[in-house]
């Protein structure tokens, strides 16, 4: 018997395996392929828990950088594990790399924002202020 973070991570992969088939199958030019593999994935996502949202997930990154007083890159690691155990399944891989450069960007004081406009956070959708 599986326990629900294992049928998590089961669901997941799925969907990742149908993700990148879509994207060989679309490739190759089989189109009918494809548009099996993208009516799956909904399928799939329904057994999973509701995603966070952007601004959820970057509060989960602040409020992981300020428990573990993370201020640099030597603590990128500590707050990437620490959001994922948090997150539980409701944050993919795609975000490990955002969470790392916020990580990056902090200082004591908070965000350093010249160093953090370097980094682009228009995949979730994000700003600073």
């Amino acid at each position: 018997m599986l326990s629900d973070a294992d049928f998590v991570s089961v669901v997941q992969k799925e969907v990742k395996k149908r993700r990148d088939s879509i994207e060989q199958f679309e490739k190759g030019g089989r189109a009918e392929l494809a548009e099996k593999e993208k009516k799956e994935i909904p399928v799939l996502e329904s057994f999973l828990p509701k995603a966070l949202s952007p601004e959820e997930l970057e509060q989960l990154v602040k409020a992981s950088i300020q428990e573990l007083g993370a201020t640099g890159k030597k603590e990128m690691g500590a707050v990437i594990k620490a959001v994922q155990a948090k997150a539980a399944g409701r944050a993919d891989g795609k975000n490990d790399q955002w969470i790392g450069r916020q990580t990056t960007a902090v200082k004591i004081s908070g965000f350093r924002k010249q160093q953090a406009r370097r980094w682009p956070l228009q995949p979730l959708g994000l700003r600073l202020p």
